[in-house]
């Protein structure tokens, strides 16, 4: 599921509390962060730098740092916020991040709260987008969430519909048609992740990154369900070897493999500092007694399976407590790398 960014939720600091822009903080550092690596899944709204100066709501360190003084904020600094939205509206981002083109004439068209925006005109912006995404999650079967401020308490989604009587381009739908869409709204990024299937990201995954994103993703995931706090500072927390996809693959732990599930709930848990199976000091062969150190950093191991194939996951952790995720290996050979 793909995620549409509304110009609203990026300049957001003149209307939230402290704790929204905590989270509107943290969201645009886990935004920039994904387009930097090339992610598919984070889609920023069409003509966002006009749509912005256009309505004289260009997000600049002076704006945000009056709104922030006005509120009593001392916790962030406007030009930094105003440095990661800038650096976002400034990639060069390819056609897959805006929805597909479509434009139609409606009849009977209705939405589900209603979405309003900073003024008039965004609110009217914010509907013609809307009409944009159902289309596209209608004709493409694209499948798209939507992150803005505000939201309507206890809004989870937008119930979108309405009649095409036209359609540009013409496609291979008959008209009339009708579009009756549910567009999941979320108002952090850290509640969009949550609403994704982490190991469905841990079988798709194909470079350290998404597979980092997929097991981050699958450590919040865990942390909700047993009453925890969740934070996206976790992927602070947590790094993967240089070697570490290598030998999921060899150990049968990568993709749809063998033991891929079950290798993934293990690692999702140890990041989640939640682990399933007891984490133990790796200690040397000559010494028993000694765990071993590397740089300052400890060894650990603990089970993903048992039983004939017996594999083991490796890892390091340093004084500051994050961890390493080295390797898996099998019990009768173990070593870390």
């Amino acid at each position: 599921m793909q995620v549409l960014v509304s110009c609203d939720f990026l300049i957001a600091p003149a209307s939230c509390t402290d704790a929204e822009i905590g989270i509107l903080v943290e969201s645009l550092i886990a935004i920039k962060r994904d387009l930097e690596n090339e992610s598919s899944s984070v889609l920023i709204e069409d003509d966002a730098i006009n749509k912005l100066s256009a309505q004289n709501l260009f997000p600049s360190a002076q704006a945000f740092n009056s709104n922030l003084a006005s509120m009593g904020n001392t916790d962030y600094s406007g030009r930094d916020i105003a440095r990661t939205v800038n650096n976002i509206l400034s990639m060069h981002l390819n056609k897959e991040i805006a929805p597909p083109y479509c434009v139609a004439d409606w009849t009977n068209r209705s939405l589900n709260p209603n979405v309003t925006g900073r003024n008039m005109v965004r609110t009217s912006e914010l509907n013609e987008m809307f009409e944009e995404v159902s289309l596209a999650m209608k004709i493409h079967q694209r499948s798209i969430s939507f992150l803005h401020h505000p939201v309507a308490p206890g809004a989870a989604n937008i119930e979108f519909n309405g009649t095409v009587e036209s359609l540009e381009p013409i496609g291979t739908q008959t008209i009339p048609f009708d579009v009756s869409v549910n567009i999941p709204l979320y108002q952090s990024y850290k509640d969009y992740l949550l609403g994704l299937d982490a190991y469905k990201l841990y079988e798709a995954a194909v470079s350290d990154y998404e597979l980092k994103l997929a097991i981050f993703v699958g450590a919040l995931t865990a942390l909700r369900d047993r009453g925890h706090h969740t934070d996206l500072d976790v992927w602070q927390t947590f790094t993967l070897g240089p070697r570490f996809i290598e030998s999921l693959k060899s150990h049968q732990c990568y993709g749809t493999q063998n033991f891929a599930s079950t290798c993934f709930d293990v690692l999702r848990h140890v990041v989640a500092r939640l682990e399933k199976y007891e984490n133990s000091p790796f200690c040397t062969g000559a010494d028993r007694g000694k765990q071993i150190v590397r740089n300052g950093q400890l060894a650990w191991r603990t089970h993903v399976t048992k039983g004939m194939q017996a594999l083991r996951l490796m890892s390091w952790t340093t004084s500051d407590g994050s961890i390493e995720l080295a390797n898996v290996g099998n019990k009768n050979a173990l070593e870390i790398f």
